[in-house]
């Protein structure tokens, strides 16, 4: 007995005993509660626990890092963007260090683009003054337009909702960085195409906090039946540009500036205009890319020279971009039967100054304008993408250094477009081939923030099954 009943006194060496025993039961005790959370089966529970945080920190880490490029909630913008009732606060911000290590090779298109055909050999001609570069006493009258996008301007000038929109960080309002409006050539006739654009890539409006619009350009038409059916169109979609002219293939510079004209009064001037033709798909993963990439990169160069320089400046600035083609070499076409035909009295020199073929090629609202501009006191050429950006860029004063071949990133065999050729040779039906030459290209676009149109295949049914029946 270690201690007594009746007065609970100690001796010593009994409270020794106590002691010792307590200890080991404390020991005990201990090494049980051990053994429940890392014994044979408490081990086994821990490993499965560091697992479980080891997967939920890799995923937090995984989420981070797609998520540091998506767009950020900003109450900034240029004053252009933001006309009142708007109200977009600063300036975007600058970077201080922009980035510029991506790294650009040369095309891809092997059939158009061979360095070796598209060497200058010698200096690029001048232009007698008898030809192109003496100004008429007056300037060609502005084009009148039939038909307007009132709702691509509507759009240009709204703030984008995040909530609408997929893969955006906060589902706030947004403002663009900049914009791009891609014109289409088109006709009154291509009906099928230009569904075929809006329910593919003409369905994205912000992608990278970018803005991308797109306009179709088309001509006058002599049928009202026609006509009646352009407006039932126009007035599902507004997205029109009908200018009163004959829309005829030897008329196409007159289209193209009018599509100028359009833009230089009604889009701010650091937007990217651009000109294309609607047998062509666009890869607005890599062109996108492509544009920041350009402005980060004059950004950096700039510096050196203008510490103050800004990014609406730059784009401002920015030299013609041939996406689809640039040729340095090529002459007129003297075969009067081809589509492409030039006589001497039109261009009596052997060759053109350095041009972009009309396919694709990008150049900033600024630029449009002027070479609108200077469009109305020269004499017209009929090849459209030679007179632009060839002839016209070189009598306003703009340098063969401000019209360079795009390239797209090295590591991405997916260039920036693709050219159905639905109006060379054999007619191709373009409205087929077209979704799934975007659904190529509509993947890389689906992993980013962006913003896209619902595509009401019904209302377009309806709208062409009318077309069709009175055409």
């Amino acid at each position: 007995m270690l201690f007594s009943a009746k007065n609970e006194d100690y001796s010593a060496t009994e409270w020794t005993r106590t002691e010792s025993a307590v200890s080991k039961l404390r020991k005990i005790r201990y090494q049980q509660t051990i053994y429940g959370c890392c014994g044979r089966y408490g081990s086994t529970r821990l490993h499965y626990r560091m697992i479980i945080v080891s997967i939920i920190a890799l995923l937090l880490l995984l989420f981070i890092w797609k998520n540091i490029p998506v767009l950020l909630p900003i109450g900034t913008s240029p004053k252009e963007l933001c006309p009142p009732p708007l109200s977009c606060g600063q300036h975007e911000r600058e970077d201080e260090n922009p980035d510029i290590t991506l790294d650009y090779a040369a095309e891809v298109d092997e059939r158009l683009l061979h360095d070796d055909e598209h060497t200058t050999v010698g200096p690029p001609p001048i232009l007698p003054d008898h030809l192109y570069m003496a100004n008429w006493s007056e300037p060609r009258a502005k084009m009148h337009f039939s038909v307007v996008p009132d709702k691509v301007v509507e759009s240009i000038y709204a703030l984008v909702d995040g909530a609408s929109c997929v893969h955006m960080v906060q589902k706030k309002m947004y403002n663009a960085k900049f914009g791009i409006v891609i014109f289409v050539k088109s006709k009154t006739t291509n009906f099928d195409r230009r569904v075929a654009i809006r329910s593919t890539w003409g369905q994205i409006y912000f992608l990278n906090q970018i803005r991308i619009e797109k306009v179709f350009v088309l001509g006058q038409v002599d049928d009202p039946a026609a006509q009646e059916n352009l407006q039932k169109e126009v007035e599902t979609f507004g997205d029109i540009l009908q200018f009163e002219g004959p829309d005829d293939y030897r008329n196409m510079p007159i289209k193209v500036t009018s599509a100028m004209q359009w833009a230089a009064e009604n889009l701010p001037a650091d937007y990217f205009y651009a000109s294309t033709d609607d047998d062509f798909v666009v890869n607005f993963g890599n062109l996108v890319d492509f544009l920041e990439y350009e402005i980060k990169l004059k950004m950096f160069l700039s510096r050196k020279t203008d510490p103050s320089i800004t990014r609406e400046l730059v784009r401002e600035k920015s030299p013609i971009y041939c996406v689809y083609y640039f040729d340095k070499v090529k002459g007129p076409n003297r075969d009067n039967s081809s589509k492409w035909y030039v006589s001497k009295e039109e261009y009596s020199l052997e060759r053109y100054p350095p041009y972009c073929g009309g396919g694709f090629y990008i150049m900033s609202i600024a630029m449009a304008k002027d070479l609108y501009d200077i469009s109305r006191v020269t004499k017209i050429l009929p090849m459209d993408d030679v007179w632009i950006t060839g002839i016209l860029r070189q009598k306003l004063g703009q340098g063969d250094d401000n019209v360079v071949k795009a390239e797209w990133p090295k590591k991405d065999d997916q260039p920036l477009w693709k050219h159905l050729w639905g109006d060379y040779g054999r007619k191709k039906n373009v409205a087929k081939l077209l979704p799934p030459a975007w659904h190529e290209w509509n993947r890389k676009v689906a992993n980013r923030p962006h913003c896209t149109r619902n595509f009401d295949a019904s209302t377009v049914k309806y709208v062409y099954k009318n077309a069709d029946e009175n055409t």
